[in-house]
């Protein structure tokens, strides 16, 4: 019980929207891996999902509302669980582009845009299968985004493995993406940034 009640007292709080338009998740509560359910490791991170849920139905109003997400945590702390409940309540007509970063000696230019290629535009797909990293990549994905008339969610998992070529994608479309019907989240492990790593200057 002593155990329990030190572990409550240094919880992190829930994160807060800035008046940037721009959530950030930088330090959320640590989670333990889920035991019994599925559902386990989301019994505290209630906060956080609400917070999604609301930032996909601000989506769907007439005027373009984007945002970016920062999602946080040490490894095994229930991100891609949280990610994955949120694309279950977010509703049928979100559509959710959901990539992840790999920790590849040799990694392919802009990686995470393999995983949902088939519903990525055939110009962006041929330039990605070829692993080339051309300024009609970065123009076909904000077009993609601020085209859309449904929510979009382009959900990147381990940005901390990104390539270059990601984080270039991520700096120029967190840039713009006020201007779009489409949430960019990003999800990395906290532990694993340097103070010279290469994501710090994109976040």
């Amino acid at each position: 019980a002593r155990s329990a009640r030190r572990g409550r007292q240094t919880r992190q709080p829930a994160p807060r929207a800035c008046r940037c338009n721009t959530v950030v998740c930088r330090r959320p509560q640590a989670i333990e891996p889920a035991k019994n359910s599925p559902d386990d490791s989301l019994l505290e991170r209630g906060p956080e999902l609400a917070l999604l849920c609301d930032r996909i139905a601000a989506l769907r109003g007439n005027a373009a509302g984007g945002a970016c997400v920062l999602l946080s945590a040490e490894a095994g702390g229930g991100k891609t669980s949280l990610l994955a409940a949120a694309a279950r309540r977010a509703g049928s007509d979100a559509q959710w582009l959901w990539g992840a970063c790999e920790p590849m000696l040799s990694p392919q230019p802009l990686g995470p845009l393999i995983d949902p290629l088939d519903r990525l535009p055939p110009s962006i797909g041929a330039a990605v299968r070829a692993g080339r990293h051309t300024p009609e990549v970065l123009a076909g994905m904000l077009e993609l985004l601020r085209d859309s008339r449904q929510p979009v969610v382009l959900a990147i998992d381990d940005v901390q493995w990104a390539d270059g070529a990601t984080l270039d994608l991520l700096r120029y479309l967190g840039r713009r993406i006020e201007g779009t019907r489409a949430l960019l989240v990003l999800s990395y492990r906290s532990e694993a940034l340097a103070g010279d790593h290469p994501l710090q200057g994109v976040l």
